[in-house]
């Protein structure tokens, strides 16, 4: 077989189908109707291909056994033995030794290589244990594991940064508490959870978004915030309290910085 770059194609319906290449605008894709994209993953055909389901089940796939693109591609079910009422929120492909940052919206998370998420059974296999239907959070790739800093933010606008090394490593699990969630905020009727969960590379700068105001924060900045693993962290200047988009900037982006 040749390797070849391609494009893992996912449907919110669950519908799967690769594409040859890398230059596949998701936008103009074609959809069943009622049905819409949920990702994009381009990848190349040799490597496996990780999904996540939203109970914390890891499953795992070849592209070059997908079909082709050239149609709506088939129900991602016929190739895997999934649970009823489950459905799939991520899709991984990376180096077998890549890192990654795993967690759910209570709070806790651990470190995992790719390959921790690897298994032959069509039913996959448990990975990230998911407490009183928390949800996953999205897995961030971890940049250096020796020297990249964690960033937590809730979605009440408390924001916590914290060395990775203080995370452990595991295969499985829960994890271990990243930010303190009091139960009664955690169990509310407007509860407060685990938004974000980033690696946030050494001299990164972070861009919070909340509406049409963005917060920049350098790593001088980012010291207000910055404690230990599994305290409460701080809170946001008010108008920055919704967050909804997180964003990094490698300090060699910032205009006018070494």
């Amino acid at each position: 077989m040749d390797v070849e770059p391609v494009s893992v194609i996912l449907s919110k319906n669950g519908w799967i189908r690769s594409a040859k290449g890398h230059d596949i605008n998701p936008q103009s894709l074609k959809f069943l109707s009622g049905d819409s994209l949920l990702g994009c993953l381009r990848t190349k055909n040799d490597k496996p291909v990780v999904f996540l389901d939203n109970t914390g089940r890891a499953y795992m796939l070849y592209p070059h056994s997908l079909p082709s693109a050239r149609g709506n591609g088939e129900p991602l079910t016929g190739h895997l033995s999934m649970q009823p009422n489950t459905h799939i929120q991520y899709m991984l492909s990376a180096e077998n030794d890549q890192y990654f940052l795993v967690g759910s919206d209570n709070g806790y998370g651990f470190i995992l290589k790719f390959e921790d998420l690897f298994t032959s059974f069509k039913n996959g296999k448990a990975v990230v244990s998911l407490k009183n239907s928390h949800e996953l959070l999205e897995p961030h790739r971890i940049h250096d594991v020796k020297k990249d800093n964690i960033l937590a933010v809730t979605n009440k606008g408390r924001i916590l940064i914290f060395p990775l090394s203080q995370l452990p490593y595991l295969k499985k699990g829960q994890g271990n508490k990243i930010i303190s969630i009091p139960e009664k905020e955690l169990y509310s009727s407007t509860p407060e959870l685990l938004r974000f969960l980033i690696a946030l590379p050494e001299h990164a700068y972070i861009v919070l978004h909340s509406g049409k105001h963005p917060l920049k924060l350098g790593p001088g900045n980012q010291k207000d915030y910055s404690g230990m693993r599994g305290q409460r962290g701080k809170k946001l200047p008010r108008p920055y309290m919704n967050i909804d988009r997180v964003e990094l900037i490698p300090i060699e982006n910032i205009d006018g910085q070494g």
